[in-house]
């Protein structure tokens, strides 16, 4: 954890949690009904909150589950908490939609579920509702519910790596364009050797990528290709 702290050399690297990685296994009993469940971390952390106190189920509200799963997640705004200090911070982590993302398969009424909704539009999870017990599963004896939260982590995934791959293009960009207007003329390979040279620290930039962008920034004309020499480049802008 010291490694990805704010102060540390390292304060380009961050710390993410993956909520939908991950398989947890838990058995259901009451009477002689017995169920298998599956389902991710987060999942099986809600469910917990659930066991009988004093022989009775509890009911609880979104902001009840949040709270109890995120201390101090409940009082920020728009529910796209950062705690003070700790892992969840650093992740920045939007609360309601990833407690949403678990929630929806655990209360679906057209499916098995665990969850019903006291409060609340049947079946559409939001920040006002509130929840209890409700085993139905549908003469199922094992029953899954990891896959919504798994789309959703998907998605995060991908939004990340697009922003990831725009923040590189925008530091390849940088590092050609400052090579460029030191030295003003450069063949391809040596303007290649240069740029990977400047980035090394950063990451490795693929070939292919460079390439790229020296096409684009031709197009956007902070650079020219010689007219005599295909591999010889100038600094225009």
């Amino acid at each position: 954890m010291k490694f990805y702290a704010k102060d540390s050399m390292s304060n380009s690297k961050k710390l993410k949690w993956l909520w939908g990685e991950g398989l947890v296994t838990l058995e259901y009993k009451k009477g002689k009904t017995k169920l298998l469940l599956t389902m991710n971390p987060l999942q099986s952390a809600i469910i917990s909150l659930f066991n009988p106190v004093d022989g009775a189920a509890p009911q609880m509200s979104f902001q009840d589950i949040k709270e109890r799963l995120w201390p101090g997640a409940g009082s920020s705004e728009a529910g796209k908490n950062k705690p003070a200090g700790g892992a969840s911070a650093l992740a920045g982590i939007d609360y309601n939609r990833l407690l949403t993302a678990a929630l929806t398969p655990l209360i679906n009424p057209k499916r098995p579920h665990l969850l019903k909704q006291t409060k609340g539009t049947v079946g559409k999870v939001s920040p006002d509702d509130e929840y209890g017990v409700e085993v139905v599963s549908m003469n199922r004896k094992k029953l899954s519910f990891n896959q919504v939260i798994a789309n959703e982590e998907k998605k995060r995934t991908d939004e990340d790596q697009l922003a990831l791959q725009k923040a590189r293009a925008f530091e390849v960009d940088a590092a050609i364009v400052r090579i460029m207007k030191a030295r003003k003329v450069m063949k391809w390979p040596e303007l290649q050797g240069e740029a990977i040279k400047q980035l090394q620290s950063r990451f490795a930039p693929p070939i292919q990528m460079l390439k790229k962008r020296v096409e684009n920034l031709m197009e956007r004309e902070f650079l020219e290709r010689d007219p005599n020499d295909a591999t010889t480049y100038h600094y225009k802008a």
